[in-house]
């Protein structure tokens, strides 16, 4: 029973040699079901700095992931992960593990899942869920925001919308930027005046994007965002939402209407 479990545990991992299932052990006093994952004897890897190949191994240390739930049980990964002596780098590196991500408590599918519930659902509530620290699960969400804003490229950028939202009590507001062909945020900073958009102009430079080719600015009607628009975007047009224009129309003809 524990080969096949073994093997079953091997595909849905999708381990590759070096790499093994040594055992899967049950930890009764917290429900968590543990898989121990070793490497073939004398296996060599690449060097995660510069990609050197076939590095002799030097030593290892254990390593513990969460994993997805099985069977009603918490699921760990604990690995013997080892460290290799890179001949290029002159220096000891731990390597890279196929399952998860160095210096996360988690593996890619475990996170996988936290970033789905947290693009539904408040982070409080996705810890309580799945019974995790608000802190860890922050982390992760912060991990992966922070690597696709620096990774992203907002070179074809042309129509955007801004506004601004309560983030706690207070009066306390961010003001968020929407790239309106995509239909997703692509900037968020602290406050609501016109230096939100010198912020944003600022940030789209940096990632390819130009302040030329924007061209199209949806807004509401503060003063703010019109100066922020107006001066970092010379060929903007900018378009009021559909919201405040009717809301005005339906104050200035209840106002009419009044004696």
């Amino acid at each position: 029973m524990v080969a096949i479990y073994t093997r079953m545990y091997q595909d849905v991992l999708g381990l590759q040699k070096p790499w093994h299932i040594a055992d899967i052990k049950i930890e009764p006093h917290d429900k968590t079901e543990v898989i121990l994952v070793d490497f073939d004897k004398g296996a060599r890897f690449d060097c995660p700095k510069c990609g050197t190949t076939q590095c002799k191994t030097h030593d290892s240390h254990p390593e513990r992931k969460r994993h997805l739930d099985f069977h009603g049980f918490h699921c760990c990964i604990h690995a013997r992960v080892p460290r290799i002596k890179c001949p290029n780098c002159k220096s000891v590196v731990t390597v890279d593990v196929p399952w998860g991500r160095r210096y996360s408590g988690f593996t890619y599918e475990y996170e996988m899942m936290v970033l789905s519930f947290a693009s539904a659902m408040a982070i409080s509530k996705v810890g309580n869920l799945i019974n995790e620290n608000f802190d860890r699960v922050f982390r992760i969400v912060s991990f992966y925001v922070n690597e696709w804003v620096s990774n992203s490229d907002h070179s074809q950028v042309c129509s955007i919308a801004t506004d601004e939202t309560s983030c706690r009590r207070g009066h306390k507001y961010i003001t968020v930027v929407i790239d309106l062909n995509k239909r997703r945020v692509i900037f968020a900073t602290p406050g609501k005046d016109h230096t939100t958009i010198d912020r944003f102009k600022q940030f789209l430079e940096e990632h390819d994007g130009d302040p030329a080719n924007i061209t199209e600015g949806c807004c509401d009607m503060s003063p703010s965002f019109i100066k922020g628009l107006n001066e970092n975007f010379p060929n903007i047009s900018i378009i009021f939402d559909k919201f405040h224009v009717m809301k005005m129309m339906n104050e200035a003809l209840k106002n009419k209407g009044t004696p």
